[in-house]
């Protein structure tokens, strides 16, 4: 009796060791990410993902489009509608059966998730995605854009939302896809650039119309225009938007604008009559049009090289903005006349300034670095439409105020001290000599520089 207590107890103990044992071994033997903490999630939040993952493939991936259009902070899975916490979605792509999909949950009253649409398209990967009511009907639409490795375009595909899911309606090729109502006529427009140098590049327009999508124009574009940079719609003017194109054409950058206008689209400069406004959007590097001066409208940036008395001053910077002009419908570049003030400070333009400006023979424009607009340059322009510098506006902290006029920097020019406050000191500074300025506009250059007395009064601290 007493040994068959002890084989007993042996047994017991030997069950207990190797338990241990195994436990302990699949402790050791854990992958770092088996031993990190899973996120809490909340039950809702738990449920969905449990009916996501088991209605795609286990060989399925979840993916966040390489340009996620208005869904920048969404994770792999996320809220549907930020507003509500019964809908959920994922994008996902399945390398074995090559193709991409979304998946989108909705709970019902008894909080029982299930899936409200699954749509899959053959493609590698999505490269954009976006929701957005296109049929104005107060549902949210969705644009996929995808890609294949191996193909020269991209392919926008759209699925309209129903009460029983979503409806595959319309795909086409693109290099690039702006969706706005670029008529401003309350119908949703959808705009492709295709660039293919083997089929030239080409625009187009179609419209979305209740449950359809149809073209409406097509437009050969510039060859050049195959390799561009930078394409938006904006505003050019309160009367119109285009799209703005900024393309490489050589070593050098240069913009077009496309106009759609009674369903018809149009370029803002042809390119196959190379003339002088079209010439003039040519920039040594690539700079894109923007909206500089905060009034809705995008500018075109030009470069120019000023001629300075001694030091060069950003050197290669953003010397000056063009806006579009259609007075009469004929498009033609206008230089944005002048920039009268930054975040810190404002000028009052003197009278004679305000002359010269009015002839397009002055302007005042921020030398951006960055987009910080840290001082404003005044411009004379001669007759070659080249830039002289004349004077510089500019807020420098007290601190540093003694150590920059002492330097070498400041030794080839006169400042005015105009205001100053507890931080900064607000200066205008000028060249002493003139030596590289063409002597037909020597006098020219001088009396616009301006007494004294005037420069003080020519500008304000606004903080």
């Amino acid at each position: 009796m007493a040994l068959k207590f002890i084989k007993n107890l042996i047994v017991c103990f030997s069950i207990i060791t190797i338990s241990t044992i195994v436990t302990g071994c699949e402790t050791v033997f854990k992958s770092p990410s088996d031993l990190l903490e899973r996120p809490k999630l909340a039950v809702n939040e738990k449920l969905a993902h449990e009916v996501i993952y088991k209605n795609i493939s286990n060989s399925a991936k979840f993916i966040r489009p390489l340009k996620p259009g208005n869904l920048s902070s969404m994770g792999y899975i996320s809220k549907y509608d930020k507003n509500k916490e019964n809908e959920f979605f994922a994008f996902y792509k399945n390398n074995q059966t090559q193709k991409v999909g979304f998946i989108i949950l909705k709970e019902n009253m008894q909080n029982i998730y299930s899936v409200f649409a699954k749509e899959e398209i053959t493609d590698s990967d999505i490269n954009y995605a976006e929701f957005i009511d296109l049929n104005k009907d107060g549902n949210k639409d969705i644009i996929i854009g995808t890609e294949n490795k191996g193909s020269i375009f991209k392919k926008a595909h759209i699925f309209l939302k129903t009460n029983y899911g979503y409806k595959y309606i319309w795909s086409e090729p693109y290099t690039e896809i702006i969706v706005d109502d670029l008529d401003k006529n309350g119908i949703t427009d959808i705009f492709i650039l295709a660039l293919d140098r083997n089929t030239k590049a080409y625009a187009k327009v179609f419209e979305v119309n209740n449950n359809t999508i149809k073209e409406v124009d097509k437009i050969k574009m510039d060859q050049d225009i195959n390799s561009y940079y930078d394409v938006k719609s904006g505003r050019v003017n309160y009367k119109k938007k285009g799209i703005f194109i900024d393309f490489n054409i050589g070593l050098k950058s240069a913009t077009n604008i496309l106009f759609y206008k009674d369903y018809k689209l149009s370029l803002a400069i042809d390119p196959f009559i190379i003339g002088q406004s079209y010439n003039s959007t040519i920039k040594n590097k690539r700079l894109s049009s923007t909206d500089i001066n905060n009034d809705y409208n995008i500018e075109i940036p030009i470069i120019y090289n000023p001629t300075y008395s001694s030091h060069n001053i950003d050197e290669n910077g953003i010397y000056g903005w063009y806006v579009f002009d259609d007075i009469d419908k004929k498009y033609n570049l206008k230089r944005l006349s002048y920039q009268s003030k930054n975040d810190n400070y404002k000028i009052t333009i003197p009278k004679l300034w305000t002359e010269y400006i009015i002839k397009d023979k002055m302007t005042i424009i921020s030398s951006v670095k960055s987009q910080k607009q840290d001082y404003l340059n005044v411009y004379y322009i001669d007759d070659k439409n080249n830039l002289l510098w004349l004077a510089r506006y500019e807020l420098i902290k007290n601190s540093e105020l003694n150590e920059k006029i002492a330097s070498d920097i400041f030794k080839d020019f006169e400042y005015v001290e105009i205001a100053k406050n507890f931080k900064h000191t607000l200066i205008v500074y000028y060249p002493k000599e003139f030596n590289n300025i063409d002597k037909k506009y020597l006098k020219i250059y001088r009396n616009l520089l301006l007494d004294k007395k005037t420069l003080e009064n020519s500008a304000k601290l606004i903080k």
